[in-house]
């Protein structure tokens, strides 16, 4: 789940009444700009570490850790390789456009390639779930 400042707030109030500190809100903006990229999960984790191990309240590289030790779970959107013959590169395609064929566009030379691949339903979901349990971000098709 992405971190909101209301989510933030009230986990960092947590931290703060731990460590015995008063919430200052210029700490609480710094903070915020430096760990705003994390899930709400990663956060709570952070938390919950800091008031289990430190004696003193942590600094931001410190949060940081903490929160990079649980991994965060993402959406996965597996694609599929095709050769360009015009600039002789290889270019992707997410799996779940291949079901109705037709022209993608090279990322290289940026010129379209008519694919005639069309793919059946049963066979983006079962290249899509080989992509997720292998845990790529590509399916091996």
């Amino acid at each position: 789940m992405t971190l909101d400042r209301v989510s933030f707030a009230s986990e960092m109030s947590k931290l703060f009444a731990a460590h015995g500190r008063e919430v200052r809100h210029e700490t609480m903006d710094t903070y915020w700009d430096a760990i705003e990229q994390l899930t709400l999960e990663q956060l709570q984790h952070a938390v919950k570490r800091s008031v289990e191990n430190d004696e003193a309240f942590p600094k931001i590289p410190k949060l940081l850790t903490y929160a990079r030790e649980i991994k965060v779970k993402r959406e996965v959107s597996p694609f599929y390789s095709f050769f360009c013959k015009g600039c002789e590169s290889f270019f992707s395609v997410i799996i779940d456009q291949l079901s109705g064929g037709g022209s993608f566009e090279c990322s290289s030379c940026k010129e379209y390639r008519g694919i005639t691949v069309r793919w059946s339903t049963r066979q983006l979901s079962e290249a899509r779930q080989r992509a997720i349990d292998d845990g790529k971000d590509f399916a091996e098709v």
